[in-house]
């Protein structure tokens, strides 16, 4: 499963930039002025959007795969490595926390009169990326172990 989130997190990552880059591009749209029914602000927050959404699914995926494989590997270790737990706990926290702003995000950005802004999708995407990394982290200390 190790290489099972190693690929989706690559897809997530991409999803992610993607949403990102496209978010910058409808904000400046909306502080240029661009009413919501304007079609290149449309298309952009729509891509956004659809991006977004493809990439919390994906980095979901991506560490829960991380977490089986971890769990799997713990099972058959006959010793446990010292900064395990610490891995799990806090990529568990930060992945809560992040799913959760990401999610407020999405439902956010479902209204043509929210702004969303490019920062905070910015702190969703380096929370994800970060807690799939402390994950996997954890994943390759009890492969070792």
């Amino acid at each position: 499963f190790s290489i099972v989130s190693i690929i989706v997190f690559a897809l997530a990552l991409i999803f992610g930039i993607a949403c990102v880059c496209k978010t910058y591009e409808a904000y400046d749209g909306r502080i240029a002025g661009l009413p919501n029914d304007h079609e290149d602000y449309v298309v952009d927050r729509t891509v956004a959007v659809g991006t977004g959404g493809a990439s919390v699914l994906s980095f979901t995926i991506s560490t829960l795969c991380s977490f089986y494989a971890g769990m799997k590997h713990k099972a058959k270790a006959k010793r446990e490595h010292c900064c395990q737990a610490g891995f799990v706990i806090a990529s568990w926290i930060i992945f809560c926390l992040t799913f959760i702003n990401a999610l407020i995000i999405l439902v956010l950005a479902f209204d043509e009169e929210n702004i969303i802004y490019p920062e905070v999708v910015w702190s969703a995407l380096v929370g994800s990326i970060l807690s799939w990394m402390l994950m996997f982290g954890y994943s390759e200390m009890a492969r070792r172990g």
